[in-house]
């Protein structure tokens, strides 16, 4: 099978996080990486064996040999990429979140429509096997009627100024970068259109978001408990509460584990799911493509968006049933209505 051939678009931190997941996913390989400054390319290309490196994103874009492109620049230049991407005529993977508000995001699918190419958002958390089995809990009543989601995602970010997360022109903030998540287990459990929000924030001397409290109501007394910050110690734990159980997710944006309790049992069950259970491609060290696999195991995770997104490619479908565009635009119009409770705009909306 031909792997799909994968460029790279800026080379951040999360940007190093696909290419090393690309060495566990034997169907594609990385082509090329982009940047602003051909030197910073061409070390990003030389780290992983990546044959092609340029220095503007146009070139990177115009590579006949690719065919799709992973967007790793930050929030605020999403939908710019992503625009250039699709008119290049590359089908799109865009890191979260996906845009900076909802008409980006509706600007965004409709080239993609309009080009006829596949478009998703590189949402990772979604596609983590835990969560497959999750709801197949839910949906057998597992624990019950579910009433509460409470998850929390903080890090501790240096308050710098100049770093991205404190800069309010490149869409700065805890929600668009960890406190999507939260709201990401929230709509996994109960949809992505809460009934009403109720929210209270802290800012920073920059003006942007360091701290969050976010409730949602989805009616029938069903409510989502949620919170995030910039320079918090924090377990990031999510739990989903039942009338007869709860399920614990450890790390659960990243999850690779989850505790049942069910309340007429008294035992909280932990279950793990370790690489060798989902990996189906046979042993990494075998593959050539695989070469670098046990060095960047840890990024096991990131596989399952890569895999989807070449499996739609594929097919030629222009959006994942997984990840559908519908799910990407309904999260933005929740971060939309919650930062205008906060009144909280960026520069250049």
């Amino acid at each position: 099978m031909k792997p799909i051939r994968w460029g790279i678009l800026a080379c951040g931190t999360i940007a190093r996080a696909f290419a090393e997941a690309c060495f566990l996913v034997p169907d594609c390989v990385v082509g090329a990486v982009g940047s602003r400054t051909l030197s910073k390319a061409e070390a990003f290309a030389a780290s992983y064996g990546i044959g092609r490196a340029y220095g503007s994103y146009e070139e990177l874009v115009a590579d006949p040999t690719l065919d799709a492109i992973y967007v790793a620049s930050p929030h605020s230049e999403h939908r710019t990429h992503t625009l250039l991407a699709l008119r290049a005529g590359k089908h799109v993977l865009c890191e979260k979140a996906f845009a900076v508000n909802a008409g980006q995001a509706r600007e965004m699918i409709a080239e993609a429509e309009k080009q006829g190419r596949f478009l998703m958002e590189a949402m990772w958390t979604r596609f983590l096997p835990v969560y497959g089995e999750v709801k197949r809990l839910l949906e057998t009543g597992a624990i019950g009627s579910v009433k509460m989601v409470r998850a929390n995602f903080s890090i501790r970010c240096p308050a710098d100024p100049v770093h991205r997360l404190y800069n309010p022109a490149l869409a700065g903030g805890a929600l668009l970068d960890v406190g999507i998540y939260p709201l990401t287990l929230a709509a996994m459990v109960f949809g992505s259109r809460p009934n009403a929000i109720h929210t209270a924030v802290s800012m920073t001397p920059q003006e942007v978001d360091e701290q969050s409290v976010i409730t949602l109501e989805y009616g029938d007394g069903r409510l989502a408990s949620l919170t995030s910050g910039l320079f918090l110690s924090s377990p990031n734990d999510g739990l989903i509460l039942g009338s007869d159980g709860y399920i614990r997710i450890p790390r659960f944006w990243a999850a690779d584990s989850y505790y049942l309790h069910q309340t007429d049992s008294n035992i909280a069950q932990a279950h793990s799911f370790s690489i060798s259970a989902f990996d189906d491609y046979g042993d990494p060290k075998e593959n050539p493509q695989c070469r670098l696999a046990d060095q960047y195991r840890s990024r096991y995770g990131y596989t399952f968006e890569i895999r989807e997104a070449n499996r739609c490619i594929r097919q030629g479908l222009l959006q994942s049933p997984e990840m559908p565009w519908s799910e990407s635009v309904a999260m933005l119009e929740l971060t939309d209505a919650i930062r205008g409770k906060w009144g909280l705009r960026y520069p250049f909306e």
